[in-house]
């Protein structure tokens, strides 16, 4: 017995568990191309959608379609993590270059904190700065 194609999306598109949605794209490249793009849910809520790009890039919305993160891995090995608000800014940058340092940025309204780690020579430097740049609400 063949059931209609659209019979199965309708059956689908009323998941909203993750484990179940991640499980059903394992199944076969229909059902992996159907939770193409993932979207997550958390007590049935849609609440972040996850694209891959290429084999190094991912990226996270929020439902609203913005920007929520962007995870970047070059060829080196260089790692680049931003984490965005629901107007699209930048709240908190992690950089990995191979094969000792981390930069991590969080901003929070007109402060940015920096820490630098060097892991070869177990040193820590951190930074404050305060912006005199007015924010617009979005």
């Amino acid at each position: 017995m063949i059931i209609p194609i659209e019979l199965i999306e309708l059956l689908l598109s009323k998941i909203t568990d993750n484990k179940t949605i991640l499980n059903c794209r394992l199944v076969n490249k229909t059902f992996y191309n159907y939770f193409t793009p993932v979207k997550l849910y958390e007590k049935n809520e849609h609440v972040e959608t996850v694209v891959f790009l290429n084999f190094n890039e991912i990226k996270s919305y929020f439902p609203n379609g913005k920007l929520k993160t962007d995870y970047i891995v070059n060829y080196l090995g260089k790692v680049r993590f931003n984490e965005y608000n629901l107007c699209g800014t930048v709240i908190q940058s992690l950089n990995l270059t191979p094969p000792f340092k981390i930069k991590k940025q969080t901003i929070n309204m007109n402060t940015i904190d920096i820490v630098k780690y060097d892991i070869n020579k177990e040193k820590e430097t951190k930074s404050h700065f305060i912006s005199n740049i007015q924010c617009t609400i979005c």
